[in-house]
């Protein structure tokens, strides 16, 4: 199987910080952020339990071209059994202006996307890196693991520059890199679901020397239903 396609579009953001008679300074920021992209992707069979998804994208925006190659293989070394391994990069073409580590944050959830192209807005790239295997022993129950491996660039990072609850004196730029894993089980039939799942991660963000932990960043979840 061949997938082809295109997409166009094109976005426009305003950042505006307006202060009261007492400060002469306004933060007016904004910006026009077209993108146009390509991707192509096919999917084919190796052999009676091996398959493999290859595929890349190519976008123009943000002042350059950018290249998202993505693969997927999947092994069903028995019938119930199935192993994926994948590597995908991908780009943002918009980033928030809100500072996730104020304690506002919760009261002010709003996330101000500033697309790239705004001065000091970058294009953000991650690689992401991942490996799951699932196991269907009977009708209705399954079991999942999986576990990802994922670097950033370009983290438009409000935090080191400002502890407000969004960007007043500017912000930096940085980069990221997160890894986790999770374990689920999954019971259903015609008259109810049953879930069961457990996360561990672990995520830094770095800017120049100095580096922290993201607020929202939870090392341990579970959840259950």
């Amino acid at each position: 199987t061949t997938l082809t396609g295109i997409r166009v579009e094109r976005s426009l953001t305003r950042y505006v910080l307006e202060y009261d008679s007492t400060s002469p300074v306004d933060t007016r920021l904004q910006a026009s952020t077209p993108v146009a992209a390509g991707f192509v992707e096919q999917s084919r069979p190796l052999g009676r339990r091996v398959g493999l998804t290859l595929g890349t994208s190519i976008t123009a925006g943000g002042g350059g071209l950018h290249l998202g190659p993505r693969v997927e293989t999947r092994w069903r070394p028995g019938d119930a059994i199935t192993i994926t391994g994948s590597f995908a990069r991908m780009h943002q073409f918009a980033q928030s202006l809100r500072n996730p580590e104020s304690v506002v944050g919760s009261v002010f959830p709003v996330d101000l996307h500033l697309g790239a192209g705004a001065d000091g807005v970058p294009v953000a790239r991650s690689d992401v890196f991942g490996v799951a295997a699932q196991y269907r022993p009977g009708s209705g129950l399954s079991f999942g693991a999986q576990a990802y491996l994922r670097y950033s660039t370009g983290l438009l990072l409000v935090a080191p520059a400002s502890g407000e609850p969004f960007a007043t004196d500017g912000f930096e730029t940085g980069t990221g890199q997160a890894r986790g894993i999770s374990l689920e089980a999954e019971l259903n039939s015609p008259r109810y679901w049953l879930i069961a799942r457990y996360r561990w991660q672990a995520s830094r963000l770095t800017q120049n020397s100095s580096s922290y932990v993201p607020a929202g960043a939870a090392t341990h979840s579970l959840e259950s239903g």
